[in-house]
């Protein structure tokens, strides 16, 4: 489906007020292809959850992989701080596939119960 909304996710308009630019994407062309950025743009809730429970078609580590430069473009002077973080993003526990991402939250899952936290469990009817 061909959609009139522009491309460039990046333009100050669309950072000031990303809910119209993705809202709109999500009711005219809800699996958006890109042709600025070379992307795929999933915009509802079950496109993303089917697709994160089939990492042997879509991978998290193409983050780690992708050889495409930065988009937007980036000041040649702060290429060695991009390549700093892009590591250190790799490296996150989000962006490996099964089985080691869940093996990753396993280990930190226990640190985030309501229990672990010290809330108390309270039925709130609201």
């Amino acid at each position: 489906m061909a959609t009139a909304v522009r491309d460039d996710m990046f333009t100050p308009d669309v950072i000031a007020d990303p809910y119209s630019y993705y809202g709109r994407l999500r009711d005219e062309d809800p699996v958006h292809w890109n042709d600025t950025y070379a992307l795929w743009v999933l915009t509802r809730h079950d496109d993303v959850t089917w697709m994160t429970r089939h990492n042997e078609l879509f991978s998290s580590a193409v983050f780690r992989n992708d050889p495409k430069p930065a988009y937007p473009a980036i000041d040649e002077s702060d290429l060695g701080l991009y390549e700093y973080v892009r590591n250190y993003q790799a490296d996150q526990f989000i962006q490996h596939d099964r089985p080691e991402h869940l093996d990753m939250r396993k280990i930190v899952h226990g640190f985030f119960t309501p229990r672990a936290r010290g809330e108390a469990l309270v039925y709130r009817p609201w």
